[in-house]
């Protein structure tokens, strides 16, 4: 019996060192009077030429050349079969019918085609899906999370709680055959979910390049344990480049460096926009203030001030919810005062229980020291908006051990110095930052918004602080 798909798959991509699929849509404008086959099969036999180092599979849009009629089916035919033993083909056909038809389907798609592998959709249900996965050595692609814009409204609405992509992606895991999932390359935040629900699948990530999709953020996201088991898939950023074999060279080269970095929490939510959100509603100002340690500071956080406006504390808590989606918890708890906000939106859109410890006991009523419902023994991601030292969050964490809860992480947006994180890594707290201090200095000298006698200033005085 032939090999399993996703294990031939996977040996492929370790011995050429590649992530990179190449997706083969000729789209151009053939005119009349024009040999449309031997056009669209030289386009698709030049571009595997030319990427062929670098590509761990292929992926042809069958629309490109169903526009042309049987020509244009002659032409995938016989690029395929001319391809069939020297690389993998994902046949990008998004079929989903039932009975005969899917039958018949999965007979043009695996038997005349010929493809290794193919995209369908599952809105049909599991029958529409069974007829293609009767061939283990062949790979099922199946939609999850959609790379276009308009797939938002649809694929995000919430049932029971998860959004539809969600529940999509566990009913589809219990399906018979090769199964891995289609999730958006350019929507990190979708491909961390799935990855964090489903860490053994193999994902097929459209939406790179073109359609905004960055490698790394995609592999950061995507990436399982083995730093493999997702295809950044590239098709107009490669096959419209000036030199296909250059522009693919340039995708493999960073998907390559982007799996040998070692990622941190503070690299999973870097995000510009937000910086400058922040900065905007004087969040992060300039000036020389006198800190509560008696210390002068030549800026001064006020984290407080994203209640102002519902679009940046929502933005802030993205940033928080793709951090924490990647650690094991039962509940979110924020820390008095200005972690309770924060808390309750990252709450909100993990749709997390919360919980918040009170620093000062009630003198009424039940008197108890923390607020919502809770088990002893479960595990708490704690919440707050920065942090300058670790000892500032240990009355929190005191109250939450007292209660018998877990708390092994620290989240926060900004982080000052080092001593915070050694500080809370001797109890045994690991501190997780969205940003430190030098990610605000550094986009204020960017936008010009501070002079070059500010910027020494700055800079003098975060070297002091170590």
């Amino acid at each position: 019996m032939n090999q399993p798909f996703f294990k031939r798959l996977e040996s492929v991509c370790e011995s050429k060192n590649s992530l990179l699929c190449v997706g083969m849509d000729p789209q151009m404008n053939i005119g009349e009077n024009h040999n449309v086959y031997q056009i669209l099969k030289d386009f698709c036999l030049s571009l595997y030429e030319k990427t062929r180092d670098y590509a761990a599979c292929y992926k042809p849009n069958i629309a490109f050349f169903e526009q042309y009629g049987v020509e244009g089916y002659r032409a995938i035919h016989d690029v395929i079969e001319e391809l069939h033993d020297q690389c993998l083909i994902i046949l990008d056909a998004k079929r989903g019918d039932i009975g005969n038809t899917a039958k018949a389907y999965a007979r043009g798609v695996f038997s005349e085609l010929k493809s290794h592998a193919v995209t369908l959709s599952p809105y049909l249900g599991k029958e529409s899906i069974v007829p293609f996965s009767e061939d283990t050595s062949k790979g099922l692609f199946i939609l999850c999370r959609t790379s276009n814009p308009g797939a938002q409204k649809i694929q995000n609405w919430k049932i029971d709680g998860l959004e539809l992509y969600l529940k999509m992606a566990d009913e589809i895991a219990s399906w018979p055959g090769e199964i891995g999932f289609v999730v958006a390359g350019n929507d990190s935040e979708a491909l961390r979910a799935v990855r964090k629900a489903h860490p053994d699948k193999w994902f097929l990530a459209p939406g790179i390049g073109a359609q905004g999709g960055s490698v790394s953020e995609a592999l950061q996201a995507g990436m399982n344990s083995r730093k493999s088991g997702i295809l950044l898939n590239v098709s107009r950023g490669i096959s419209e480049a000036d030199d296909p074999g250059k522009a693919a060279k340039a995708f493999f080269d960073e998907t390559r460096a982007a799996q040998s970095k070692q990622f941190t929490s503070a690299d999973l939510s870097k995000d510009k926009s937000l910086i400058r959100e922040i900065i905007k509603e004087k969040c992060f100002i300039t000036g020389q203030f006198t800190l509560k340690s008696g210390k002068e500071s030549p800026f001064y956080i006020d984290l407080r001030r994203l209640i102002n406006k519902s679009s940046l504390l929502s933005h802030a808590a993205k940033a928080y919810t793709r951090i924490i989606s990647g650690l094991d918890y039962k509940r979110v708890a924020g820390i008095p005062f200005a972690g309770i906000p924060i808390a309750t939106a990252v709450a909100l859109q993990l749709d997390a229980p919360m919980i918040f410890p009170r620093l000062q006991q009630k003198a009424h009523g039940t008197g108890k020291m923390i607020e919502g419902e809770f088990e002893q023994g479960e595990k708490i991601v704690l919440i707050d908006d920065l942090i300058t030292t670790g000892k500032s969050k240990f009355e929190a964490l005191d109250i939450l051990d007292e209660a018998g809860l877990k708390c092994q992480d620290l989240v926060v947006l900004v982080e000052r110095g080092t001593s915070g994180r050694e500080e809370l890594k001797e109890r045994g707290v690991t501190l997780h930052s969205a940003f430190v201090l030098e990610d605000f200095v550094a986009l204020l000298k960017e936008d010009n918004l501070i002079d070059q006698k500010e910027w020494d200033r700055i800079q003098a005085f975060l070297e002091k602080e170590g």
